[in-house]
């Protein structure tokens, strides 16, 4: 059956399903933004650790992690993107 067909009631309990797993969706996404800030922080100390050595090979081991620092902020660069762009002001 289609969402016309439907009596109010079910639409009202339909709406309140969607809200509620709107805000999973929004309370995971916080906390997905905040494991990969971490992420970020934690390659970016491993480049620079890599970088204080001095060597060919350790200067290769912060290339690859100044590569991953990179990646993740562009993502969270995006994610902030779409929330700033999705908040409602009252």
């Amino acid at each position: 059956t289609g969402w016309i067909s439907h009596p109010k009631e079910k639409k009202m309990d339909r709406v309140t399903e969607l809200l509620a797993a709107n805000g999973r969706i929004v309370r995971k996404g916080r906390d997905l933004r905040r494991m990969l800030e971490k992420a970020r922080d934690q390659f970016k100390f491993y480049g620079e650790q890599h970088r204080a050595k001095n060597t060919k090979e350790a200067d290769i081991k912060a290339e690859v992690n100044e590569g991953l620092v990179l990646e993740i902020q562009q993502v969270l660069d995006e994610y902030h993107a779409v929330e700033q762009a999705d908040t409602i002001t009252e």
